[in-house]
Formats: C-alpha cells, structure tokens, sequence
C-alpha cells in the first residue's frame, strides 16, 4: 500500500460497531501513515442516508424512562436489546418480528422494502428509486407514513427536505442520484 497512488483502506459496519478505541486508534494511524483514505461499508440500503444525518451514534439510555426505536427492515443488535431491557416503556416500529418486538411494550408494524415506493441511498451513496412489488397488509403503514401520523398526533411539523440534509453533509462517498 506503501506504493499506491491513492490507497483506500475500506472497513466494515462490524468493525466499526465491535471495535474498541485502541483498535479504531491503530487503524486511523495506518491510515495516516500511509496517506490512505478511511471508507466505512455501512452495509443496509440507507444505512449511509442514516449515517449522513447523525442517526447512526450509539444510545444512552441514561435513566430514561422510554424509548422509540425505529427498526425497519433491519435486526436488532444484541447489545441494542441489551441496553433496552433498562428502559420501562420501548416503543418499536419494524417490520420483522424480533427480540425487540417482543420485549416492546409497543409494536407499529411497517411495510417491508419491497412493499413501499420511494428513494433510498444505496451503501455507493446513490439516491435511488424503489418500485413496490408486493401487496401491502391491510392497516400496515410505511415507516415515514407511521411517522407523519405520530407527528401529526404531537403537532410537529416535520421537515420535508431530507435530500437537501442528506446531500449537503461531507460523505465518505460521492452522492449522486442513480
């Protein structure tokens, strides 16, 4: 790597997720060392999108008394469902059944990804179109449209320009629109 032009380390989401500081240390020294830049695979379609908007930072549950936890499509961790047995009241909003769910005091079932239309950011940071393929079950909600309804029901008016927040933060990769 010594003799590369441009060298890229590349690591993945279970590195950064397990890693202790002295191992995140170590491979930001090799990385200077080398001139070499750091990209972080974050694996799940919008995993990135959450990465660029802040979202991806670990929970502190600190003595609150509840949480809302917004799964999706994605499984839960073992030490999310850890942290979360300290929490008296755990809302989750997900579209597979899990640990989580069944520990939540409260499940909003969401559609799963082929069940919805819209945009997402693929892990090369493309914003990309999604086609719905499946029938969605009567009374299930698309996550965003489960979250408007909350909103609503708390008179937040929630901002609407997520691709301006999305696109104007500095990415680990190019954004473009596919």
């Amino acid at each position: 790597m010594k003799t590369a032009e441009k060298p890229v380390i590349v690591y993945g989401e279970d590195f950064a997720a397990h890693a202790d500081e002295k191992a995140l240390e170590t491979l930001l020294e090799i990385s200077e060392s080398l001139g070499a830049a750091l990209v972080g695979v974050k694996g799940n379609a919008n995993s990135m999108a959450a990465s660029q908007l802040g979202l991806e930072a670990p929970i502190k549950v600190n003595g609150h008394k509840s949480a809302f936890v917004m799964l999706g499509d994605e499984e839960p961790s073992q030490k999310l469902i850890k942290q979360l047995e300290e929490v008296p009241f755990v809302v989750a909003l997900a579209a597979y059944g899990s640990q989580l769910t069944g520990n939540a005091d409260v499940v909003l079932p969401v559609t799963m990804w082929a069940e919805q239309s819209g945009t997402y950011m693929n892990m090369d940071g493309r914003l990309q179109k999604a086609v719905q393929a499946l029938e969605v079950p009567d009374g299930v909600l698309t996550s965003r449209d489960t979250l408007l309804k909350i909103s609503e029901a708390l008179s937040i008016e929630p901002d609407a320009d997520w691709k301006t927040k999305v696109t104007s933060r500095t990415p680990t990769v190019e954004i473009k629109e596919a």
